[in-house]
C-alpha cells in the first residue's frame, strides 16, 4: 500500500515538473506563423475594404545563446532596457529566453476583385530583443512587442504585433501605402497563429467597410481620374 502511495506521489511530481517545463518553454513558440486579416484602404473621400494575408517567421533564443550579440534587452513590457550582464544580474538567469526576431511578409486585396494591391516582406522587426514574460500571455493580458515602423520610397506603415497565448496573436497595421499605384492610407487588423494549431477567430476593431453607395468598382473609377495628388500622413496605431 505504501509502495503505491509513493509511486502515485512520484508520478504526481514529474507531471508537475512537466507541466511547468512547458509553461516555460511555450511562453511563446518559435518558428512559422500565419497572418490573416480584413482592413481598409482611403484615398478620400473613397474608402476600399480590403484583406490581408501573410506569414511571420519568429525566433527566440535564451540570454545565454545572445549574451555574446548584444548588451542590452527589453523588459516583457517593452518599457525598459535591461543590461545583459548574466554574470551580476540579480534578475536575468541564462536560460530565461528573449523573441529575437521576426519577419513578416505581407499581401493585401481588394476585396471581391481578388487583385493584388500590395505586398510587402518585411525583415527583423525587433532592434532589441525583448525578455519573454514570466507566464503565458492571454488575452487579458497580452505580450505585446515595440510598434516597428517601416519607411521606405513607397510604403510608411506601423506594425505592431501581439501575442495572446503561445501560439497565437494580432497584428495591426497603420499608415501610407502604395496600393496599385496610389497613396492610400490604410489600417487593417490581422490574427496571427502558429502553424499546426487552430485558426482562431478575428476579433475585428477596424471599420474596413466602403463608404455609403459606393462600390468597389465605382471606387477604383474614382480612383483612376483622382490621380496621385494627394498623400496621407501615416497614423499611429
Amino acid at each position: 500500500m505504501i509502495k503505491k502511495i509513493f509511486l502515485a506521489f512520484t508520478i504526481f511530481v514529474l507531471s508537475c515538473s512537466s507541466i511547468a517545463a512547458e509553461d516555460f518553454e511555450e511562453k511563446i513558440i518559435p518558428g512559422l506563423w500565419y497572418i490573416k486579416g480584413t482592413g481598409y484602404g482611403e484615398y478620400s473621400p473613397i474608402r476600399l475594404k480590403l484583406t490581408l494575408e501573410g506569414t511571420m517567421n519568429v525566433e527566440t533564443k535564451t540570454l545565454n545563446e545572445i549574451s555574446n550579440d548584444v548588451t542590452t534587452i527589453l523588459s516583457e513590457d517593452a518599457s525598459t532596457e535591461i543590461a545583459l550582464d548574466l554574470e551580476n544580474s540579480e534578475v536575468l538567469s541564462c536560460d530565461m529566453k528573449a523573441l529575437t526576431s521576426y519577419d513578416i511578409y505581407l499581401r493585401l486585396n481588394l476585396t471581391g476583385l481578388q487583385v493584388k494591391a500590395w505586398d510587402e516582406e518585411y525583415p527583423n522587426g525587433i532592434k532589441i530583443p525583448v525578455l519573454l514574460p514570466a507566464m503565458r500571455p492571454s488575452t487579458s493580458k497580452p505580450f505585446v512587442l515595440p510598434t516597428v515602423r517601416i519607411d521606405d520610397d513607397e510604403s510608411t506603415i506601423d506594425v505592431t504585433v501581439s501575442f495572446v497565448s503561445p501560439s497565437a496573436g494580432k497584428v495591426r497595421i497603420s499608415g501610407v501605402a502604395d496600393v496599385s499605384g496610389f497613396d492610400c492610407e490604410i489600417q487593417g487588423d490581422c490574427k496571427i497563429w502558429r502553424a499546426g494549431y487552430s485558426e482562431p477567430e478575428l476579433e475585428e476593431s477596424t471599420n474596413s467597410g466602403c463608404n455609403t453607395g459606393l462600390g468597389i468598382i465605382s471606387a477604383l473609377a474614382a480612383l483612376l481620374v483622382i490621380g496621385r495628388s494627394k498623400k496621407f500622413c501615416s497614423g499611429q496605431i
